[in-house]
């Protein structure tokens, strides 16, 4: 049968497909759950008080305690002006930081010294860190998002930067908010220029530039973001030329108007005036290889401590890091790892792998607290890594989601899933723990004292904490057990660091809570040698000088004042205190040759006349020469109680007591409490007869006493 070239056959009717439901957005859920999470992990910090950095930002600035009188100080100066009261260079660049401390001013404002409100918005913000970060990473990581929502990458990404142990510091701290404004404008910086690179209104780069503005004026660190936006719009975005140029310009225009303001404020951007304190500048004597393989033995130990964050301790200080050299199999070894670091991003670059992105994030995040670029005054810290993490835990993500996770139809409990449960948990536990350790400057110090054993900084801490708590103590086996343990950790310090002036101070201080004033004074004059105008050192030197004085302890109290009169010779105060003990101590002869030596420079100074008055009575038993050099003292001065009380004293022995009255009655007036006058008066008074004044005075004196 011949076919019909026309026919067609009817074509099959296809069956109906079945609607595949589109998968389920978790996002919601991801989202509310890191939060939760992150408020969650952090919630004992509520109860810490102001620990460390506290003091030079909040409780002891005097910019933060004017509250929001004292902003305009606050944008004008250094960050640590408030604190030490003039400008310190103490590393290159200075701190300016003032977005952070506008919130404490702030708070002070609201709420005064109130650790709870600092910490819950400590709290309140690194929760919206880890938010933001997560949204981010929905955005830029599409590719990697999974059926199963605890097993997508961002996710897992942001829960493992949340429980990191390693950012204690910055949480715990109330002060460590810089580090986290910085970051969360550096992220909401990121998150517009994605949402510009959609929707390209203007409105979206002037907010690019805002909140980069906002997060350098946070910390200076939020620099490196100027490299890292473009690097991952170039990984994540299939970018044009024109869009780099667009996103960058707002950046540019945040960091030149963040720069502009700091010059105003500091006179300078990086300061160039040399340190010599190894606590401000720890490669200070050592050569450029030195310092170059110390440097890289530290990266190495930020690497250990991503991987494995135990111990962790605030202090990083000489010599808990020792100076090394490149023979150090630690230097090679940390050498190596980031040459292969650095190799495998490059590598990786042109095909924008995600290890490459996570590689490079980390690297240049890192750079400006690397000591590779400027001087941090530090060897390392771990509020350093606060954002460098991010480019650990992106990595460590993609490890166990993709590579290590085995097939789609991998169990629930798949060994990559368990490895996160573990991870979780033990950092979470750890982060808990440490978190504790912030509770006070006590238990902090006297804590990370046991893992910086070498530190001289972290040992003098502790010293001082431990005297802080025998100067309160009630009795005396407590005390002196304090005593003895601040003795010990001072001692440790000197002998890490014999320059450290504070250590000497505080040794010094030991000594005059156990009344051994001369050593006492020993331990102020070695701290003066290695800085001769140190406050604390010189009041507590003349305090040592008097009371050692008034104890009996001559030869402590004379050699005190003998230092005294050399650093400070316009102090006039000093040579009559030191005239006073040397009468005191059989050298009146001395004594009076001093005032002579006074008077030939100061012919006015009633004090020398006063205390020679005193002296050819006392000592001499001169009265009449006395009476002439108090009599004159007290025609220069007619205020000074000394004069006045020993005037009295001399009409009393010459047997004039009208006159005794008249002088005993004129010191009474300035101090009328005063025991050893009212007995004067009660004494001059029964020398004339009169009982009944005399007993008056009498009970006086002994109700004052």
């Amino acid at each position: 049968m011949k076919k019909n070239p026309r026919y067609r056959p009817a074509p099959k009717k296809e069956e109906a497909q079945p609607v595949q439901p589109a998968p389920a957005d978790h996002s919601r859920k991801q989202l509310w759950l890191l939060i939760g999470f992150s408020l969650l992990l952090y919630a004992n910090t509520l109860t810490l008080s102001y620990t460390l950095d506290d003091a030079l930002m909040i409780t002891e600035n005097t910019f933060t305690k004017q509250g929001i009188s004292g902003i305009p100080e606050i944008m004008s100066n250094d960050a640590f002006v408030g604190f030490f009261g003039v400008q310190k260079k103490l590393v290159a660049g200075g701190r300016y930081r003032p977005l952070s401390q506008i919130m404490f001013a702030a708070e002070y404002e609201l709420f005064g010294l109130n650790p709870f409100t600092g910490h819950l918005l400590n709290l309140l913000l690194y929760a919206a860190c880890a938010g933001l970060l997560f949204l981010i990473l929905k955005k830029i990581l599409v590719k990697y998002h999974h059926a199963t929502w605890y097993r997508s990458l961002p996710f897992v990404a942001t829960l493992l930067f949340i429980c990191h142990p390693i950012h204690t510091e910055v949480i715990a701290n109330i002060k460590g908010r810089d580090e986290i404004l910085s970051l969360l404008g550096s992220l909401a910086t990121l998150h517009l220029a994605l949402i510009w690179l959609n929707k390209r209104k203007i409105l979206y780069l002037a907010g690019i530039a805002l909140a980069f503005f906002l997060a350098l004026l946070a910390k200076e660190n939020a620099i490196t973001f100027i490299a890292i936006i473009p690097v991952t719009l170039y990984y994540f975005r299939k970018s044009k030329l024109k869009d780099y140029l667009a996103v960058t310009l707002p950046l540019v225009a945040g960091s030149i108007a963040y720069l502009l303001l700091r010059f105003h404020a500091l006179g300078y951007l990086t300061s160039m005036e040399k340190i010599s304190e190894i606590l401000n500048d720890p490669y200070v004597n050592s050569t450029f290889s030195e310092k170059m393989a110390t440097n890289i033995l530290t990266w190495g130990i930020y690497l250990k401590l991503l991987i494995f964050p135990h111990p962790l301790t605030h202090d990083y200080y000489p010599w808990h890091i020792q100076l090394t050299g490149w023979d150090n199999p630690l230097v090679i070894l940390s050498t190596l790892a980031y040459l292969g670091m650095f190799i495998y991003a490059i590598a990786g670059f042109r095909k924008r792998t995600l290890p490459s992105y996570a590689i490079l994030f980390y690297l240049l995040s890192f750079s400006i607290s690397s000591n590779l670029v400027f001087n941090i005054g530090t060897f390392m810290n771990e509020r350093f890594m606060f954002v460098p993490l991010l480019g650990f835990t992106l990595l460590a993500a993609w490890l166990i989601t993709v590579k290590f996770r085995g097939s789609e139809k991998a169990r629930t409990w798949s060994p990559a899933m368990l490895l996160v449960i573990f991870l979780c948990l033990a950092y979470s536990v750890k982060t808990f723990s440490r978190n504790l350790v912030w509770k006070d400057d006590f238990t902090l110090f006297t804590t990370d004292v046991k893992t910086s054993v070498n530190s001289a900084k972290c040992n003098v801490s502790a010293g001082g904490m431990y005297l802080n708590r025998a100067v309160t103590a009630t009795d005396s086996l407590t005390k002196e057990r304090y005593l003895s343990q601040s003795e010990s950790y001072l001692r440790h310090a000197i002998s890490i660091y014999p320059g450290n002036s504070s250590a000497w101070v505080l040794l010094g201080n030991v000594f005059l809570e156990r009344k051994d004033y001369a050593k006492a004074t020993e331990y102020y004059i070695q701290c003066l040698n290695i800085s001769n105008q140190q406050k604390e050192a010189l009041s507590k030197l003349r305090y040592t000088g008097i009371v050692g004085g008034q104890a009996g302890q001559y030869d402590a109290g004379i050699l005190a004042f003998r230092v005294l009169t050399k650093l400070q010779p316009e102090n006039t105060d000093h040579f009559v205190q030191l005239a006073d003990l040397l009468s005191k101590h059989g050298q009146a002869e001395e004594a009076v040759r001093l005032m002579d030596s006074i008077i030939l420079v100061q012919p006015d100074f009633a004090d020398a006349y006063s205390k020679q008055g005193e002296i050819y009575g006392r000592v001499f038993n001169d009265i009449d020469r006395s009476l002439a050099l108090l009599l004159k003292a007290y025609s220069m001065d007619s205020s000074n109680n000394s004069t006045l009380e020993n005037l009295g004293i001399c009409y009393g022995l010459k047997g004039d007591f009208p006159k005794s009255l008249i002088f005993f009655r004129k010191a009474l007036e300035k101090d009328s409490l005063n025991p050893r006058l009212l007995s004067n008066l009660g004494n001059t008074y029964g020398m004339m007869g009169d009982k009944t004044n005399a007993d008056l005075y009498f009970r006086k004196a002994k109700t004052a006493k």
